[in-house]
């Protein structure tokens, strides 16, 4: 019975023991969940951050290539007037030939 008695104080010795180890753990684990939350913030901010980046360079590459296909447009138009100028230079020449 002596013995049961000690083995009966013993447990209650540990059950304080594993109470404060729990509560540690459990500190632990809160302390564990507010870094990974702040973690998780932290990634979700720089993934905003690429996605505004990787916007801004669509952006860029789009206006890049307007003005690319405007200054196409132009240099067309401008080689059409050259030839329609051309042709009719062409035929006054012919006109001032053939009357001369």
């Amino acid at each position: 019975a002596g013995a049961g008695g000690a083995w009966g104080g013993g447990g209650g010795g540990g059950d304080a023991r594993g109470e404060a180890r729990q509560r540690a753990l459990r500190n632990k684990a809160n302390a564990l969940a507010v870094e990974a939350s702040r973690l998780q913030a932290v990634a979700n901010q720089r993934m905003a951050l690429q996605e505004e980046e990787e916007e801004r360079e669509r952006a860029k590459a789009l206006k890049r290539a307007r003005k690319k296909a405007k200054a196409r447009a132009l240099h067309e138009r401008l080689q059409a007037i050259r030839s329609i100028t051309a042709l009719s230079a062409e035929e006054t020449n012919e006109d001032h030939g053939g009357g001369g």
